[in-house]
């Protein structure tokens, strides 16, 4: 409205009868044109400040604003590059929302525990990723939540094992933080056997073997990228720093009894998980694996859903499409790709640039050894500072 009563004003001054000239006439017609000019001039910048600063302002009729087309955010998601989902400086979704673990204060949280849930989430205080539990902090002062940890409690008190050992049970979250997931692949309960279960879904340590579901998982990937080499071990913790959150439904399990702590409460807090996975992030890859996994993936247009049977060998028999021939790994690639350009991809194959580098890490260690001329018992090797000393190379060749 400030914008057409100056363009009147000055066409009023424009069409105004002109009086005899003279200096006085001139100087006056002048000034006042001057005068409405920088008027009309200051509203339009005002105008144009305000629109991209509040691009969805209510719309008027005869507004400015009324014909003005607003940019559909996910249209230019689906242009960008992968610097947006993961850095914290870009304006993109994700980007916003994973600031806010920086604006959460886990110190003031902590201060408003009562005792007894100081004592009961001292391992989640402690363990649980800042970024998962600036989110999840609610579900943890909840009933059923206490329940569960009481639960745990009497489990130990009870000199039952379980698995896996505490320090594990939210590695997942601090191998995966969530500003950096892309990829959800659900399981279901940890494995149940000694020198398995270390927190992240389907993944076990060195020396174990390989358990079966792995071997379809690795048969799978053949399948789609004939390149593809088998590891000799079953860690998938270079897939998790990239970004494939390896999530199982319960995350504890009692020693040789498969399923012993499902329905406990555990599955309620990991669908917590995936629903703050399914909000806060942009765009990601769930792997549903066997019905169980398939009734707790969202079905947001957003988020791209592979369903399949589990890689179980007693999954095949009955499944239409054998796990090995599901294809799901290149299709995440594929969509990841088309969503966020070549940077967003897996790479699967890291696992065998781990296994190569641990190799070397071993021989290099032994050879010094060797050359330093000290004893077996001088120069114990620790297995997990060679893994440490592994990822932080590998860190350098994929990137968080």
């Amino acid at each position: 409205s400030d914008l057409t009563r100056a363009g009147r004003d000055i066409s009023g001054v424009l069409t105004k009868p002109i009086p005899t000239p003279n200096s006085s006439n001139v100087l006056t017609r002048l000034a006042s044109f001057h005068d409405l000019l920088h008027h009309l001039l200051v509203h339009l910048l005002f105008s144009r400040l305000m629109m991209s600063t509040f691009p969805i302002m209510k719309k008027r009729k005869g507004s400015p604003i009324e014909n003005t087309q607003i940019s559909d955010p996910s249209k230019k998601l689906k242009q960008g590059n992968l610097s947006g989902f993961f850095k914290s400086g870009s304006s993109s979704p994700a980007a916003t929302k994973s600031t806010k673990a920086s604006r959460w204060n886990k110190h003031e949280w902590v201060q408003g525990l009562t005792e007894d849930q100081k004592v009961l989430l001292k391992l989640e205080i402690d363990t649980l990723h800042e970024s998962w539990l600036a989110e999840l902090h609610g579900d943890l002062t909840k009933d059923y939540f206490l329940q569960l940890k009481r639960f745990l409690s009497s489990e130990k008190q009870s000199k039952n094992t379980v698995y896996p050992q505490d320090a594990d049970i939210y590695s997942w979250s601090r191998h995966t933080p969530l500003q950096n997931v892309k990829v959800v692949i659900l399981g279901q309960d940890p494995y149940h056997q000694p020198n398995q279960a270390h927190g992240l879904s389907f993944s076990v340590r060195p020396p174990t073997a390989i358990p079966p579901s792995l071997h379809n998982i690795y048969k799978c990937l053949v399948h789609d990228y004939p390149d593809f080499v088998s590891p000799k071990n079953g860690l998938l913790t270079s897939w998790a720093r990239q970004g494939v959150l390896l999530l199982n439904s319960a995350l504890t399990v009692r020693a040789n009894q498969a399923n012993s702590h499902q329905k406990k409460g555990w599955e309620t807090f990991t669908a917590a998980v995936i629903k703050t996975v399914e909000k806060t992030r942009p765009g990601v890859v769930f792997l549903a694996w066997g019905k169980n996994a398939e009734g707790r993936v969202t079905t947001a247009q957003k988020h791209c859903i592979l369903k399949g049977c589990h890689p179980s060998p007693l999954a095949q028999a009955s499944a239409k499409i054998p796990f090995i021939q599901c294809g799901h790994f290149k299709k995440a690639n594929e969509w990841l790709r088309g969503r966020y350009g070549k940077d967003g991809e897996v790479n699967w194959n890291s696992l065998v640039v781990r296994e190569k580098v641990l190799d070397e890490i071993v021989v290099a260690t032994a050879t010094n050894n060797i050359y330093e001329n000290k004893s077996s018992k001088e120069t114990k090797v620790d297995a997990t500072s060679i893994q440490a000393r592994a990822d932080q190379i590998i860190l350098k060749e994929f990137p968080e």
